[in-house]
């Protein structure tokens, strides 16, 4: 009698996951597009980090260089 009632609970929750899935599909769409929007942010401002350190390095070079002449 145990297992039928553990069978039947399984089962229950089993059908009732699609259900609720599709009760919050538009907020988990909504969180996913806002996470994908910082993702996107994140490496553009990665990318203008790494520029300007290298403008820097290349403006120190430029001073090192005149500093040997």
């Amino acid at each position: 009698m145990f297992k039928q009632i553990a069978t039947l609970a399984r089962g229950r929750m089993t059908d009732s996951s699609p259900t609720v899935h599709d009760a919050n599909a538009l907020d988990l769409v909504c969180q996913e597009i806002r996470d994908a929007a910082q993702g996107v942010g994140k490496p553009s401002k990665e990318i203008a980090v790494g520029m300007a350190y290298a403008e820097r390095e290349k403006a120190m070079s430029g001073l090192w260089q005149e500093g040997l002449s």
